[in-house]
């Protein structure tokens, strides 16, 4: 329980710092590069953010729905100190009651609680230093300049619209799935490699049917399948501060188009993904309590 609360606490510091770095966008004609910059600066003034978020998956077994996972999270982190404190709810058809978690992270000290029972408390003194120099690398390195090519490649696939004092910056409907293969094709392959590379660095001895999986999951082929399906991706950024306020992600998959027909037997027909990240209150004072 101990390991998977610092999981949590891990992907919430890498998230803030994702809301406070993807590059904001404006509904008027303004190139990416000079985005950035705004950006940057804005990023620069970041010191703390509420998230609250949820994540639903669900899966059509045989033609019944079965809700697989249903959790929903809320934090307060201080990126400049490194400290935080949070609750998750994880729900599932599949187990008789929700499994309730809160930690707080104060200091060197990560203290966890589930449900209702007492606090216990570690030191965390060593990978509390190494969030805090992972967070600093990643807003140093946010933000690249674009060629011109590269920025009127991210033109093709990604529309920028007005919502109210937000700037939305969407995945657009109806991909060429091919296209975005052949354009981002050594991308694909060089994360194949590497993906092979590490597995083989591991002390894993990869397989055919691995490297047939690897094969299909970076094909032009599931690539098209991929956007058939429509899938939502949406950031929004507030107009006034250039920080993210919310990301939405919503995709239907069916493991048949991604997997080798070898892999893919026994698994779910349809798998749906649904997930909501919200930040607000930057830069607000954090009260941590004592536990």
């Amino acid at each position: 329980m101990m390991k998977s609360i610092k999981k949590f606490f891990a992907v919430t510091a890498v998230a803030a710092t994702v809301f406070a770095t993807t590059p904001a966008t404006t509904a008027h004609a303004v190139g990416l590069n000079e985005l950035f910059s705004k950006a940057d600066a804005a990023l620069k003034t970041v010191k703390s953010v509420d998230l609250k978020g949820n994540l639903t998956v669900a899966f059509d077994q045989n033609g019944t729905k079965v809700n697989f996972a249903n959790v929903n999270f809320e934090t307060e982190l201080d990126l400049e100190n490194v400290q935080g404190e949070g609750k998750v709810e994880i729900a599932s058809q599949l187990s008789p009651s929700a499994q309730k978690q809160a930690f707080q992270l104060k200091d060197d000290t990560l203290a966890t609680q589930t449900g209702d029972k007492d606090w216990t408390k570690a030191d965390y003194s060593a990978q509390r230093n190494q969030f805090k120099t992972a967070i600093q690398n990643a807003m140093k390195e946010a933000y690249k300049d674009l060629t011109p090519e590269q920025e009127a490649t991210l033109g093709q696939y990604f529309e920028i619209k007005e919502d109210g004092e937000d700037y939305v910056y969407a995945l657009k409907q109806g991909i060429d799935g091919k296209k975005f293969y052949e354009d981002n094709k050594e991308t694909f392959e060089r994360v194949k490699e590497q993906a092979l590379k590490q597995s083989e660095a591991n002390g894993q001895t990869v397989s055919d049917q691995q490297k047939a999986t690897y094969d299909k999951l970076f094909s032009a082929d599931t690539m098209e399948k991929f956007f058939a399906s429509n899938p939502k991706v949406e950031i929004r950024y507030n107009k006034s501060t250039f920080l993210v306020s919310k990301v939405t992600l919503d995709v239907n998959l069916k493991p048949a188009d991604f997997l080798p027909a070898q892999s893919a037997q026994g698994a779910p027909g349809n798998i749906a993904v649904q997930a909501n990240l919200e930040a607000s209150d930057y830069n607000q004072p954090i009260e941590l309590e004592n536990h």
